[in-house]
């Protein structure tokens, strides 16, 4: 072939846009295939069986309950690495380890100085405790990070809005600062982009940060009213989470009320969720994950019923979802807890929180088997295999 023909410039143009046609349809490809299904998941770890520790991937086997796509994995105040596997002289971390070989991405909800700081009136004393903060990052970093690769979520401060958000500006004339929720978000930014800076020298560790908050009690103004708080943390995470509960009892001063899925509005959850999503996407320009969808339903009841439902609708309108920015769920927690202490405002709902149900819990706090799941573990786990 005479040279001359790839010396011409309509041969160069053509051969630049086949090339650039091919880069954008593998693009578009990966960004459909990436965009087409909400990825889903539940708590993770590991708890007693019968006296033995047991892997939560191997308690899903056991219930019937489908392989997630993700786990959630709590690190509050206090934490150790040997909860989550991680051995010092070794290179990996059993627990994620574990998760990376069967496919699931770890969700680390990071819960540190939340509840400190909510007992706080000026931004001078949450600052004070700044420094212990940031040495817990680094010490989250450098013993589970450091040893762990794939695809990792990290989600700060699950109630960080609690942080003067919520508090009543009145309480400016005894003292609150009302600069916190402002600068609380500042602090928020600056801790994500320092988890960040510390995985970038960990090979083949891909990190994504975010922030996650609470949907409850917005009062006047809304979703509105976080907005001061999350655009201050805007500009150093990748995306929001949030939360959203609901259950079948409230003590709201009056002891603990029994009440129905209507009385409680367990069904306006699906459009709560898309509302919360898409105020996420328009105002702060983040996609979003429900980081625990917290849902109690003592088994076999009008709540597990009305709690499968709530799956099936979300299921069903899976593309407003992700029309609306959000691109993971995760229940909260694996399996229900019959031996927990009642919380004060849930009552006995926080025992029933899981979509699984033992046959027992036992004194050690060992469950005992049979497991099996819940309706509304039937109705998550059809959706995880059904997509």
């Amino acid at each position: 072939m005479n040279i001359s023909f790839f010396k011409n410039k309509t041969w160069k143009f053509l051969l630049a846009f086949a090339i650039a046609f091919v880069l954008s349809f593998e693009f578009n490809t990966v960004a459909t295939s990436q965009t087409t299904r909400i990825l889903l998941g539940y708590g993770g770890g590991a708890s007693l069986v019968q006296g033995t520790w047991t892997d939560s991937l191997d308690i899903s086997k056991e219930a019937g309950l489908p392989k997630p796509d993700m786990q959630q994995i709590w690190v509050g105040k206090g934490w150790e690495p040997i909860w989550y596997g991680c051995v010092s002289g070794q290179t990996t971390c059993t627990s994620t380890a574990r998760m990376k070989q069967e496919g699931v991405i770890p969700v680390f909800i990071l819960d540190f100085i939340t509840a400190d700081a909510q007992t706080k009136k000026t931004w001078a004393e949450i600052e004070a405790r700044k420094s212990w903060y940031f040495s817990e990052l680094d010490r989250f970093a450098k013993e589970v990070l450091a040893k762990t690769t794939g695809q990792v979520y990290l989600v700060l401060e699950p109630e960080h809005n609690l942080v003067g958000t919520l508090r009543d500006p009145a309480l400016v004339s005894s003292g609150w600062d009302a600069t916190i929720p402002q600068n609380f978000g500042k602090l928020m930014a600056e801790a994500a982009q320092r988890l960040r800076n510390a995985s970038r020298s960990v090979t083949g560790l891909r990190v994504k940060v975010g922030l996650a908050f609470g949907d409850f009690n917005p009062g006047t103004g809304g979703l509105d009213k976080f907005l001061t708080t999350l655009s201050a943390a805007a500009p150093g995470v990748e995306f929001f989470g949030f939360q959203v509960t609901q259950g079948p009892w409230r003590n709201d001063g009056n002891g603990c009320q029994r009440l129905t899925p209507d009385q409680a509005k367990l069904y306006d959850m699906p459009d709560r969720i898309i509302e919360i999503a898409n105020f996420i996407k328009t105002k702060l320009g983040k996609s979003s994950m429900i980081d625990y969808l917290f849902l109690m339903a003592d088994p076999n009841t009008d709540w597990d019923n009305g709690g499968a439902l709530v799956y099936q609708e979300l299921r069903s309108r899976q593309q407003e979802l992700l029309n609306a920015g959000l691109f993971g769920l995760m229940h909260f927690t694996q399996v229900d807890t019959p031996l927990s202490e009642p919380n004060g405002y849930w009552c006995d709902g926080e025992k029933y929180r899981g979509i699984i149900a033992p046959a027992a819990q036992l004194a050690d706090y060992s469950y005992q088997r049979p497991f099996y799941l819940k309706k509304m573990g039937q109705a998550l786990g059809y959706w995880i295999a059904n997509r």
